[in-house]
């Protein structure tokens, strides 16, 4: 594993450890970078200021070392992901097993149908027995996925 992340991929981990949307990450990482608070280097040339290429950020790169002890010695608490100490209904632990059985992520899959995820529902019982139904297998499959993947795509015909 590399030590220094994209500038994007930094942004992410901003983003995800400190429970702050895409672009208020980046102006966080950016205000930090700017005053030296990160390690920063280019790829292309060496510059201390930062200022983004015509091409975005591609050619930038944090230290993932620097930028996690950064992100330990912020006043604000690093968000905690893990799901082990929280209640989750068993819906939610059925639509948490279809994300991993199906590999659902934030980049829409063409291939995989909403049919097909709520067909993988229907099949599945609560731990009391009750049988899952088709309108809540419809629900739990339309929430499993992205917004983007909602959007559908195929056009009609006629």
């Amino acid at each position: 594993m590399s030590d220094w992340l994209s500038f994007e991929d930094a942004v992410a981990l901003v983003s995800v450890r400190r429970n702050l949307s895409h672009v208020d990450a980046g102006n966080h990482l950016r205000a930090a970078i700017a005053i030296g608070e990160i390690e920063v280097r280019n790829l292309r040339h060496l510059v201390t200021d930062f200022v983004p290429s015509h091409n975005g950020n591609e050619d930038r790169e944090v230290s993932r070392r620097a930028l996690i002890k950064w992100l330990e010695a912020q006043s604000v608490p690093v968000a905690d992901t893990s799901l082990e100490d929280i209640y989750l209904s068993p819906f939610m632990q059925m639509m948490l097993d279809a994300v991993r059985h199906f590999k659902i992520s934030d980049t829409p899959n063409p291939r995989l149908r909403k049919e097909e995820i709520k067909e993988y529902f229907v099949g599945r019982r609560l731990p009391n027995g009750q049988a899952i139904s088709p309108n809540q297998a419809e629900s739990m499959a339309t929430f499993v996925r992205s917004p983007d993947a909602m959007k559908g795509g195929n056009k009609r015909v006629g």
